[in-house]
């Protein structure tokens, strides 16, 4: 193998790699995105359920129900 096939062989590598770094970059930043709206997600349901169970807490009687 001569030194200019050598070479062009390295260019094409190294472009193959620039290509699947991209796509990784790109696969990287759709999954943060999707990650942070999930989590965005998960945080307005923690509220809904705090809410929802003090609500609940204030509505329950204080006392022992008549069959204790």
């Amino acid at each position: 193998m001569t030194t200019e096939e050598r070479i062009t062989e390295l260019e094409i590598r190294i472009a193959e790699l620039e290509r699947a770094n991209e796509e990784m970059a790109q696969t990287a930043t759709g999954l943060w995105k999707s990650l942070e709206s999930m989590r965005q997600t998960v945080d307005r349901l923690t509220a809904r359920l705090q809410a929802i169970e003090e609500n609940a807490e204030s509505e329950t009687p204080a006392t022992k129900p008549p069959h204790w």
